[in-house]
Protein backbone atom coordinates (compact mmCIF):
# COMPACT_ATOMS: atom_id res chain seq x y z
CA UNK A 1 0.00 0.00 0.00
CA UNK A 2 2.72 2.30 1.12
CA UNK A 3 4.66 1.41 -2.00
CA UNK A 4 1.68 2.25 -4.44
CA UNK A 5 1.09 5.92 -2.35
CA UNK A 6 5.11 6.43 -3.14
CA UNK A 7 4.65 5.98 -6.89
CA UNK A 8 1.36 8.15 -7.07
CA UNK A 9 3.35 11.19 -5.18
CA UNK A 10 6.16 10.59 -7.49
CA UNK A 11 3.70 11.36 -10.01
CA UNK A 12 1.63 13.65 -8.08
CA UNK A 13 3.46 15.53 -5.16
CA UNK A 14 0.59 16.94 -3.75
CA UNK A 15 -1.98 14.36 -4.30
CA UNK A 16 -4.36 14.52 -0.68
CA UNK A 17 -5.54 11.03 -1.92
CA UNK A 18 -2.52 9.53 -1.90
CA UNK A 19 -1.28 11.44 1.26
CA UNK A 20 -4.62 10.53 2.89
CA UNK A 21 -4.08 6.50 2.32
CA UNK A 22 -0.60 7.12 2.89
CA UNK A 23 -1.05 8.29 6.66
CA UNK A 24 -4.00 5.66 7.12
CA UNK A 25 -1.47 2.97 6.02
CA UNK A 26 1.14 4.36 8.83
CA UNK A 27 -1.26 4.78 11.35
CA UNK A 28 -2.54 1.04 10.77
CA UNK A 29 1.47 0.45 11.39
CA UNK A 30 1.15 2.24 14.57
CA UNK A 31 4.32 4.41 12.70
CA UNK A 32 2.53 7.28 14.73
CA UNK A 33 5.27 10.58 14.07
CA UNK A 34 5.31 9.42 10.57
CA UNK A 35 1.43 9.60 9.96
CA UNK A 36 1.59 12.73 11.53
CA UNK A 37 3.73 14.07 8.93
CA UNK A 38 2.18 12.68 5.79
CA UNK A 39 -0.83 13.70 6.85
CA UNK A 40 0.66 17.08 7.63
CA UNK A 41 1.88 17.73 4.33
CA UNK A 42 -1.92 16.80 2.94
CA UNK A 43 -3.08 19.23 4.80
CA UNK A 44 0.01 21.60 3.65
CA UNK A 45 -1.95 21.52 0.35
CA UNK A 46 -2.93 25.19 -0.70
CA UNK A 47 -6.98 24.59 -0.61
CA UNK A 48 -6.74 21.14 1.59
CA UNK A 49 -6.45 22.79 4.76
CA UNK A 50 -9.82 21.73 5.95
CA UNK A 51 -9.50 18.58 4.81
CA UNK A 52 -11.75 16.87 7.79
CA UNK A 53 -10.46 13.36 6.68
CA UNK A 54 -6.87 14.51 7.19
CA UNK A 55 -7.65 16.38 10.27
CA UNK A 56 -8.96 12.97 11.81
CA UNK A 57 -6.11 11.06 11.20
CA UNK A 58 -3.69 13.55 12.88
CA UNK A 59 -6.26 13.49 15.79
CA UNK A 60 -6.53 9.91 16.00
CA UNK A 61 -1.92 9.50 15.18
CA UNK A 62 -1.57 11.89 18.17
CA UNK A 63 -3.92 10.36 20.42
CA UNK A 64 -2.80 6.74 20.05
CA UNK A 65 0.88 8.39 20.58
CA UNK A 66 0.03 9.38 23.54
CA UNK A 67 -1.49 6.38 24.91
CA UNK A 68 1.48 4.47 23.28
CA UNK A 69 4.34 6.84 25.29
CA UNK A 70 1.95 6.67 28.50
CA UNK A 71 2.26 3.45 28.88
CA UNK A 72 5.86 3.13 28.18
CA UNK A 73 6.73 5.39 30.62
CA UNK A 74 4.02 3.22 33.13
CA UNK A 75 6.42 0.31 31.88
CA UNK A 76 9.65 1.88 32.72
CA UNK A 77 8.48 2.91 36.11
CA UNK A 78 7.16 -0.53 36.62
CA UNK A 79 10.84 -1.70 35.81
CA UNK A 80 12.50 0.87 38.23
CA UNK A 81 10.69 0.36 41.21
CA UNK A 82 11.47 -3.55 40.69
CA UNK A 83 15.01 -3.04 40.39
CA UNK A 84 14.64 -0.78 43.52
CA UNK A 85 13.11 -3.18 45.62
CA UNK A 86 15.50 -6.10 44.45
CA UNK A 87 18.18 -3.95 45.25
CA UNK A 88 16.51 -3.15 48.69
CA UNK A 89 15.97 -6.47 49.55
CA UNK A 90 19.80 -7.78 48.70
CA UNK A 91 20.92 -4.27 50.91
CA UNK A 92 18.45 -6.15 53.70
CA UNK A 93 19.91 -9.43 53.85
CA UNK A 94 23.44 -8.00 53.71
CA UNK A 95 22.60 -5.84 56.57
CA UNK A 96 20.71 -9.19 58.43
CA UNK A 97 24.08 -11.48 57.63
CA UNK A 98 26.39 -8.51 58.93
CA UNK A 99 24.23 -8.31 62.35
CA UNK A 100 24.56 -11.89 62.73
CA UNK A 101 28.41 -11.79 62.31
CA UNK A 102 28.96 -8.66 64.13
CA UNK A 103 26.92 -8.20 67.31
CA UNK A 104 28.38 -4.66 68.56
CA UNK A 105 26.94 -3.28 65.31
CA UNK A 106 23.68 -4.41 64.66
CA UNK A 107 21.48 -3.74 61.73
CA UNK A 108 24.16 -1.49 60.45
CA UNK A 109 26.96 -3.25 57.74
CA UNK A 110 30.23 -3.59 60.00
CA UNK A 111 33.54 -2.22 57.99
CA UNK A 112 35.73 -4.81 59.22
CA UNK A 113 33.55 -7.66 57.23
CA UNK A 114 33.24 -6.17 53.95
CA UNK A 115 34.25 -8.78 51.88
CA UNK A 116 32.01 -11.58 50.60
CA UNK A 117 29.75 -14.12 52.53
CA UNK A 118 31.30 -17.58 52.60
CA UNK A 119 29.85 -20.52 53.95
CA UNK A 120 32.52 -23.39 55.25
CA UNK A 121 32.33 -26.37 57.39
CA UNK A 122 34.85 -26.67 59.74
CA UNK A 123 35.96 -29.44 61.88
CA UNK A 124 32.51 -29.71 63.23
CA UNK A 125 29.34 -30.83 61.51
CA UNK A 126 27.48 -27.61 61.48
CA UNK A 127 28.22 -24.46 58.89
CA UNK A 128 29.29 -21.67 59.66
CA UNK A 129 28.97 -18.18 58.14
CA UNK A 130 32.11 -15.63 57.57
CA UNK A 131 33.08 -12.75 55.84
CA UNK A 132 36.24 -13.39 53.43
Amino acid sequence: MLGDCADALTLNPVSTKALFRASSALLLMEKYAEAIDCAGRGLAVPGEEGNKALKEVVDKASKRREVKERREGERKERARRETEGKQALELAFQVRASALLCPRTPLRLCAAHAGPLVFDSGPWPALSVRRE
